[in-house]
Formats: structure tokens, sequence, C-alpha cells
């Protein structure tokens, strides 16, 4: 029985990568405000640049719903889960 995710230890050029392969990938956008920690590595990590940090106005109270990262061009997501 396979378990998920599977990993892959790959050499190249005697540098060490590693290879994830999940079983299924998410097929919504969903941003989960409770879960949210406005740390902005769903942003940095995004393989297509799909999301963006809302702009933080100085001086405005924000709420965290203001603050959170938001999809700034759909489209572009693959779907990868990684966020």
């Amino acid at each position: 029985m396979t378990k998920w995710p599977i990993v892959e230890i790959l050499k190249i050029n005697e540098k060490r990568f590693v290879k994830l392969e999940y079983i299924t990938r998410i097929t919504e956008h969903i941003m989960d405000a409770e879960k949210c920690i406005l740390c902005g590595q769903c942003v940095k990590v995004c393989p297509k640049q799909a999301l963006e940090r809302a702009p933080i106005k100085k001086g405005v109270k924000q709420s965290r719903y203001e603050r959170m990262p938001y999809f700034k061009d759909p489209k572009k997501c693959v779907f990868c889960g990684i966020c």
C-alpha cells in the first residue's frame, strides 16, 4: 500500500533536491481567516505569483481581513496547495 506524500530524493550535480508527490490537489481557492497568521509565507512560496499581500496603510487601523493575502490573479493558480 502506498503512503502519501511520496518523497523522492534527487541528486543533481552533487546537490540534493526533494521531490514530493501528493495524491490530490486542491480544487478551489480558500483563504481561512481564522487560520491565517498574516506571515506572508503563502505569497513567498507561490510558484506562479498568484497571491499578493494587502497593502499596509500607515496611520490607519486595519482589520485582519483587510491585511490578509489575496489572489491577485486567480487564473495563475495551479492548485498545488503549497500555500
